[in-house]
């Protein structure tokens, strides 16, 4: 029987890939009707919706495709070009793609000045408006919430495997870390490693350009008294670093879906083990990956403090005081650690509701898909201290002051009472 199934479900495909769409539909239907397996079903059903030219019978099937298998690429990408979101001719072969050449003109460096007094007009503090350093103007930008951008769509296409943007760079002359400099900025310190530069010559380097933003809300001194209080609590008494402000890179992603599992769980009753099943339902919105890999291990768990339901429209105005550190990892990369995480999440919940150890544990995420993704700079100010020779880092959310740093944790006795200079 099964082996009859599947020269059904091969004459239908062979049909359709020959632009014989009435004998493919007749092996197709004949198969649909004989109750196939899970697999072979998706397949006669994404195979109609290829030989059919109406629309609605082709949206019709590439949706019950889609309402077995949420995550079916084949699927998702036919319904975006369908739908005019997808355009054929921009799909690319992601294993050929061609490097752009080195943009040979200038990134765009827009000047963000007064109307009133020709002064340089920067971001107020609560991202709310720009503020002229002279005469205190006030010019209020708008508080649209930043685009997701569809995953399916990226991938087909070279915006998810390349960068396609001029933008003006500078690489830190101390640590190398590369950063997107805002209009008119002519010096900077670098966050990581505290070298200060006069900007005489930057480059121009091909950059995804942001989604979005979560403005700056904490100045130095509100950045540098968070610090304060955070020292105060670890009851470390040492001299911090001055805080150096800085936008990092995130990647985020919003998953989908539903994640199939079955295993043993031991059940005391019966005094053996039982067999069990169940589905994880997926539905994460804004899992954030850094697309840095310059912030110390330590420091990640400063990125989980942000809400990236936040982020702004990008608007390169917000860099006029900031270095951007550039991302060194890439949309597609980034989304397969939002994928593991993801994963491992289910996994985890899998034994706390089931209460206990799950035996054998068998999970898929095949039906675990990315929906959309953004790409968001969040501030953050960076500082260190010196602890008994060992080289401390601590970040601030700048958007709410929110502090995670590295505490010592060896030595605690000797340390505790001692005076390492002033805060």
């Amino acid at each position: 029987m099964q082996d009859s199934l599947r020269d059904l479900l091969t004459r239908g495909i062979a049909a359709a890939k020959a632009g014989q769409a009435e004998e493919a539909r007749f092996f197709l239907d004949w198969l649909l009707r004989s109750e196939p397996p899970m697999a072979d079903l998706l397949e006669a059903w994404y195979w109609l919706a290829e030989v059919n030219s109406d629309p609605v019978e082709k949206r019709r099937c590439l949706e019950e495709v889609l309402a077995r298998d949420p995550a079916n690429p084949r699927a998702r990408r036919a319904l975006a070009i369908l739908d005019g979101r997808l355009k054929p001719e921009e799909i690319v072969d992601p294993d050929r793609l061609t490097v752009p050449a080195a943009a040979q003109s200038a990134a765009e460096a827009r000047r963000f000045t007064c109307p009133k007094c020709g002064g340089r007009m920067v971001y107020a503090p609560d991202g709310q408006a720009l503020i002229c350093e002279q005469c205190a103007r006030r010019e209020a930008r708008q508080g649209a919430r930043a685009a997701r951008q569809d995953f399916t769509i990226a991938m087909a296409t070279a915006r998810g495997h390349r960068v396609p943007v001029a933008s003006r760079s500078f690489d830190c002359q101390g640590c190398g870390t590369p950063f997107v400099l805002g209009p008119a900025v002519m010096s900077v310190t670098c966050p990581y490693c505290g070298s200060a530069h006069v900007v005489d010559e930057t480059n121009t380097r091909e950059l995804v350009p942001p989604d979005g933003l979560i403005p700056f809300r904490l100045g130095a001194a509100q950045a540098a008294g968070a610090l304060h209080d955070w020292l105060e609590r670890e009851k470390l008494e040492v001299r911090v670093e001055p805080p150096q402000g800085m936008y990092l890179p995130v990647w985020a992603f919003d998953l989908a879906g539903q994640v199939p599992w079955s295993g043993l769980r031991y059940d005391s009753h019966r005094r053996g083990w039982v067999a069990v099943s169940g589905v994880q339902v997926v539905l994460e919105d804004d899992v954030g990956v850094a697309a840095s890999d310059r912030l110390p291990t330590a420091l990640l768990g400063a990125l989980e403090t942000f809400d990236l339901r936040q982020a702004r429209p990008y608007d390169p105005a917000y860099l006029a005081d900031w270095p951007a550190e550039t991302y060194q990892r890439t949309m597609s990369d980034a989304a397969l650690i939002a994928r593991q995480r993801v994963f491992a999440r289910c996994r985890e919940r899998v034994g706390w509701e089931q209460g206990g150890e799950i035996k054998d544990l068998s999970i898929s995420s095949a039906g675990m898909a990315i929906d959309s993704y953004r790409l968001i700079l969040v501030p953050l100010w960076l500082s260190a201290f010196d602890v008994q020779g060992r080289r401390c880092r601590v970040a601030v959310n700048g958007a709410d002051g929110t502090v995670r740093g590295e505490a010592p944790r060896s030595g605690v006795r000797e340390w505790l009472g001692k005076v390492f200079g002033e805060s």
